[in-house]
């Protein structure tokens, strides 16, 4: 919980923020404290606090409208939390952010030497990209091309009793 109206005390305590978009809302108790909202983002990035953006997207008993879609949760944070131009200061709060908060420097970055995992999309600008679920993106792993034909839902329902 986050005193409100200052998080001055999270950038000293050196503490990210990770927001679960899909249940992470504003919330008050009786002492004037507030979880993590997504109104506050903008004050948190003003602090260099980092903040990531999550989501249970993964279609499982808990979120089953997920699909392993980074993009959607991207998109999703930029609307929800109002994630204003440019849009380019953002996209980290999914990528190197994230991956860096888990351990994972050599994740979520382009670099020499770095493996060469990325998704290309033919936008040409944030406000394409989000404004399309991109179908057409191209993803790399290794630096070579694989296949991101999603399977028909019928072949994932013994995957999915349990959802249902």
């Amino acid at each position: 919980m986050i005193p409100k109206r200052n998080s001055y005390w999270l950038k000293n305590a050196h503490v990210p923020v990770s927001i679960i978009e899909n249940i992470t809302f504003p919330k008050q108790t009786r002492e004037g404290l507030c979880l993590v909202d997504i109104e506050r983002v903008h004050e948190l990035k003003q602090q260099e606090i980092p903040v990531t953006f999550a989501r249970d997207n993964c279609c499982d008993p808990f979120y089953i409208f997920g699909d392993n879609d980074v993009l959607e949760v991207f998109n999703q944070a930029v609307k929800i939390a109002h994630l204003d131009t440019p849009y380019g200061d953002w996209i980290c709060i999914v990528t190197k952010t994230a991956v860096d908060l888990i351990g994972l420097q050599k994740l979520g970055r382009i670099g020499v030497g770095l493996s060469a995992d990325l998704i290309c999309f033919k936008a040409r600008y944030f406000s394409e990209l989000l404004s399309r679920n991109q179908p057409d993106r191209i993803v790399l792993r290794n630096g070579k091309q694989i296949d991101i034909i999603l399977p028909d839902y019928a072949e994932l329902d013994d995957l999915m009793s349990d959802v249902r």
